[in-house]
């Protein structure tokens, strides 16, 4: 079976001044089985423009996958329901930790909310959310990690700590545990899709490789390094050189110009490439 993974939605997607609207990240997967989004993005308006470009309807998707809670990856939430028409609920799988409140702070000076916008009751009844810890099965191909815990988060993690979220009954740094990512499983080995990364790169591939018991061949998505030191970004690139030598990693959301820089140079121009918005890859399942 023929898999096709297309970027929808990254920051990249409308340079220029106002290129910080476009953050966010979005991707398509499509199979004669399934029409599959994983996550939508920031903005409803420019999902739903991408994904026409693309020639991508709301009403042939028949799944919804959040990586996590964060604003910038389920923003686009409402106007995708609002696009579909068609009356068959559809399923959003989801760690039941996404839809605690979050927000961005700088010490006590509250700066923005980050999580999920309240869907407009009108709409709600389109969905059903589907929660859960563990690693959920989407169907014959594709799979979610689950959550890593804290405990086996042991290589380095991407938490910042200007991200809070209400938690036992008080704000506190946000560890971003409801974040999981996807595995596809090809015939050539697994192909892993993040939306952020925020338990670490290097942690998200170990367990995706414990989990089907294969491994790790292709990684696309985000992995959250904007703004990181070049010392931390390097000490990534010892994880991954030392731990995964046959990756090719495709980057876009959150990575950052030095991260990307660093990292192509450290791990070699062909291993480490860009997945720009529209970008496609088709995999042999």
């Amino acid at each position: 079976m023929k898999v096709t993974v297309t970027t929808v939605y990254d920051r990249i997607t409308n340079p220029g001044i106002f290129a910080f609207l476009s953050h966010g990240l979005s991707f398509y997967i499509g199979s004669e089985k399934d029409k599959i989004m994983f996550d939508l993005g920031l903005l409803g308006g420019m999902l739903m423009k991408n994904m026409g470009t693309l020639g991508i309807s709301a009403n042939t998707i028949t799944k919804i996958v959040f990586s996590h809670g964060h604003s910038d990856h389920i923003g686009g939430l409402n106007a995708f329901l609002a696009h579909r028409t068609k009356k068959t609920v559809i399923p959003i799988y989801m760690h039941p930790k996404a839809l605690e409140p979050k927000r961005a702070h700088i010490g006590k000076l509250r700066l923005w909310d980050t999580g999920m916008y309240q869907i407009e009751p009108a709409l709600e009844r389109k969905i059903k959310f589907i929660f859960s810890r563990e690693p959920i099965v989407i169907n014959s191909f594709l799979m979610t990690t689950g959550e890593i815990s804290l405990e086996n988060r042991t290589f380095i993690q991407n938490v910042s700590k200007y991200y809070v979220h209400f938690c036992d009954s008080k704000w506190s740094v946000d560890p971003v545990i409801d974040e999981v990512s996807l595995i596809l499983k090809t015939k050539e080995g697994l192909v892993l899709i993040c939306g952020c990364c925020h338990s670490g790169l290097s942690n998200t591939i170990r367990k995706a490789e414990t989990l089907v018991n294969d491994k790790v061949l292709t990684v696309i998505g985000g992995v959250h390094l904007t703004g990181a030191r070049r010392k931390k970004i390097l000490e990534i690139a010892d994880e991954l050189d030392q731990n995964y030598t046959d990756i090719a990693y495709f980057f876009n959301h959150s990575i950052g110009k030095l991260a990307f820089k660093t990292l192509r140079k450290r791990l070699g121009e062909t291993r480490v490439n860009y997945a720009p918005f529209g970008k496609t890859f088709i995999f042999d399942c």
